[in-house]
């Protein structure tokens, strides 16, 4: 379980050092109408804080994360419930069954699920409306081709393909954002201790090279912002509207 591990070791620099994923987070929020929410991978509150932060009203607030750590992290109110749970799995969506007219949401986790088909599927069978962002394999572009690692994670393509599957999309925007740094050694640092790093193992051979031959001052980072409506939601209602005219 690498990617849990790693956010279980850094957490707390987490939470100092992820500017990017703050900023995601608040993008999200902007278009967040809902008052009852799931948070999908919630780490340590982004999403909530960004929804506090617009001064949305919040009924009721469902963070799950696979990490202890960084639950322990995530903001606590009278609103604010907290589930240890692991969206790979089907007995999490089978707990979430209970919290009726729920949006679900997710930002910056859902790149980790393992099949991200499944994931989807089971979020829009259980609530309407569906907020994303998730980053792409273009993220850290410069560091895979100095180093010929293969990007831990999907691309644009593949992301689309599977949402579009299970959801009808309502809004695509594409997110890139540029870290600066003072120098590459700084740029390693922050990658390993901010989380990002789940899933890349650099040899050292690889990081020696990193150190002499990256071009570049700033990390470059993409993500894609994607907001669908349930397949499944809609499907049910026109059943529903049938039988009432039979």
């Amino acid at each position: 379980m690498r990617v849990k591990e790693c956010f279980n070791e850094n957490a707390f620099s987490y939470k100092n050092l992820n500017i990017v994923q703050k900023f995601l987070a608040f993008e999200l929020a902007l278009r967040i109408k809902e008052e009852k929410i799931i948070d999908l991978g919630c780490g340590e509150g982004s999403i909530y804080l960004s929804l506090k932060q617009k001064r949305k009203k919040i009924k009721s607030f469902l963070g799950v994360d696979f990490s202890p750590a960084m639950l322990a992290l995530h903001p606590k109110a009278k609103e604010v419930k907290l589930l240890e749970a692991d969206f790979n799995k089907k007995a999490l969506f089978k707990r979430l069954k209970k919290y009726k007219n729920y949006a679900i949401i997710s930002s910056s986790a859902l790149q980790w699920a393992k099949d991200l088909d499944f994931t989807f599927r089971e979020c829009a069978k259980l609530s309407k409306k569906g907020y994303f962002i998730l980053f792409t394999s273009n993220t850290f572009k410069a560091i895979q081709k100095i180093t010929n690692l293969a990007s831990p994670i999907r691309a644009k393509k593949e992301i689309l393909f599977a949402f579009k599957k299970n959801y009808y999309l309502k809004e695509q925007k594409v997110i890139k954002i540029y870290l600066k740094f003072n120098s590459t050694l700084d740029m390693l640092r922050y990658i390993n201790k901010s989380g990002v790093s789940a899933g890349i193992r650099a040899t050292p051979a690889q990081t020696f090279k990193l150190l002499r031959e990256y071009p570049k001052n700033y990390l470059e980072f993409e993500a894609i912002l994607i907001v669908g409506e349930s397949k499944f939601a809609l499907r049910r209602v026109r059943k529903r509207v049938d039988a009432i005219y039979r």
